[in-house]
């Protein structure tokens, strides 16, 4: 944490040169972004093989960079299970072009109030991060030590925690739509962009409470292994129902109700099949493939 804390504040610092009083704009941004990963990696590769780095202490692991760390069944476990989570961080990037492409083709304003709801909505979710790592941690741990009651526990805590954090947040955003989305839009927009942009919001807000059963429900699906699933839910909720509902809307008097109902469909199937493999257990039996023999796999203390 105090590593990739640095690196931000080199972030904000490299950003607050290369923009501010070089003038760089855009290309400084991104050259700041770059360099300052540049040092968080540096700074990890120092820590972990030194077992310390300057400014940041002592690290609590420490990695020989010249020993053997190749193990066959170890590879296959790491491919069986990075795979699926690499494809699913990409279902919303290649979902993205088709989407913006039929939104093209509603009325005029309809395109950049999306984009616009997206970026109010990313606000919006900025918690998720944090609880998909502290229920992939908790639970993850939990499971190590054999404790599957206990991980179970922690999972659905953080996921009752998630939902009403994100019902503070969406009733937040729905109170405050208007003024928000009036800080993304021009007077150059298209009139219809700014009533447009506000109904998505508020239909994100609805979409927000799905969100963070889903996001929560796929902490113990990742943390045991079972990956499959989320990345099969995500894709569904992407591909079979999100972006055929703005199709629908594009062609049919659906209208712009499908925009609408394609944020709930990107959330609300991924919670519903998320939660429902939490809820069946099967992701337990999963994880005792792949973590240490216990005595009692299905000890709760």
């Amino acid at each position: 944490m105090q590593v990739r804390a640095g690196g931000a504040v080199v972030n904000i610092a490299l950003n607050a040169v290369f923009i501010i009083l070089l003038g760089w704009g855009v290309a400084g941004a991104a050259l700041g972004t770059v360099l300052s990963n540049v040092f968080a990696v540096g700074a990890f590769a120092v820590g972990l093989s030194r077992g310390s780095a300057p400014g940041f202490g002592q690290f609590p692991v420490e990695i020989d960079p010249v020993g053997t760390y190749v193990d066959g069944d170890t590879l296959k476990d790491l491919v069986r299970i990075g795979t699926p989570v690499g494809a699913r961080n990409l279902v919303w990037t290649a979902a993205e072009f088709p989407m913006l492409g039929i939104l093209g083709t509603y009325r005029d304003g309809t395109l950049a109030a999306f984009v616009v709801a997206r970026r109010i909505w990313g606000i919006m979710n900025t918690p998720g991060w944090g609880f998909g790592l502290a229920s992939s941690s908790l639970t993850g741990q939990a499971l190590g030590q054999g404790k599957e009651a206990l991980a179970e526990v922690y999972g659905r805590d953080i996921i009752r925690f998630s939902v009403a954090t994100y019902a503070v947040s969406a009733l937040i955003a729905a109170v405050f739509a208007r003024p928000m989305v009036s800080l993304f839009i021009n007077p150059d927009s298209p009139p219809a962009t700014e009533p447009i942009a506000v109904s998505l919001i508020y239909a994100a807000c609805v979409a927000m409470l799905f969100r963070g059963i889903s996001g929560s429900s796929i902490g113990p699906l990742d943390a045991s292994g079972d990956t499959r699933v989320p990345f099969l839910s995500q894709l569904l909720g992407m591909f079979g129902a999100s972006i055929p509902l703005i199709y629908l809307g594009s062609v049919t008097p659906l209208g712009i109700w499908g925009v609408y109902l394609a944020f709930l469909a990107e959330t609300t199937v991924p919670a519903a099949v998320n939660y429902w493999r939490f809820n069946s257990g099967k992701w337990k039996e999963i994880s005792r493939e792949i973590r240490p023999e216990q005595d009692d796999p299905s000890a709760g203390a």
